[in-house]
């Protein structure tokens, strides 16, 4: 009996209560209902114009990754940018692959426009700049890999060579490296 879950995950034989699935789908969802209720309150928040900015791209940056979690695994999902009002609103429709991954890849260029390049000690495991870089070059490498086509950023085209673009940057200029040994 031990390991179900992942074994209907291993022969795409996967039921609508396996759990695995139904964590996945409630982990991200969790996180982008938490990305949006910020965006939507932040301008309550009694503090500096530059820290609200940064919080801003900061959950961008997560609605982006927990929204290519689910498309990844999913496909087909529903697409929120703002919170719902309650059960009335539960019932949402699926959105297109390609709306979905539009949507990443403009919170990604806003993230990288205001996320700082480096960070001070203290808050070492914020998102930066080089992450928000790297993790747009990856969704547009899967996406173009899968469905073949170029994403749409509010107008700016992520194709191969805006990602090459993002990838030399950071790779130049973020000073991280790979290791020389990887032994």
């Amino acid at each position: 009996n031990d390991g179900m879950d992942e074994n209907q995950l291993n022969t795409f034989n996967i039921p609508t209560t396996n759990l695995l699935a139904h964590a996945i789908w409630k982990k991200n969802y969790f996180g982008i209902y938490r990305a949006n209720l910020l965006l939507e309150k932040i301008d309550e928040i009694d503090a500096s114009d530059e820290f609200k900015t940064r919080v801003i791209a900061e959950c961008k940056f997560l609605r982006a990754y927990f929204y290519w979690e689910l498309a990844r695994f999913f496909e087909n999902v529903v697409l929120l940018t703002n919170t719902i009002a309650g059960p009335s609103e539960y019932s949402q429709p699926q959105a297109s692959p390609e709306d979905v991954y539009n949507q990443i890849a403009a919170d990604l260029v806003d993230a990288i426009n205001d996320l700082p390049e480096t960070l001070p000690t203290s808050e070492l495991g914020r998102v930066t700049k080089w992450a928000a870089e790297g993790l747009l070059a990856r969704v547009y490498l899967f996406y173009n890999g899968v469905y073949g086509s170029d994403m749409d950023a509010n107008g700016t085209v992520i194709n191969q060579a805006k990602a090459l673009e993002y990838l030399e940057d950071l790779i130049a200029n973020s000073g991280h490296d790979l290791s020389e040994n990887y032994e």
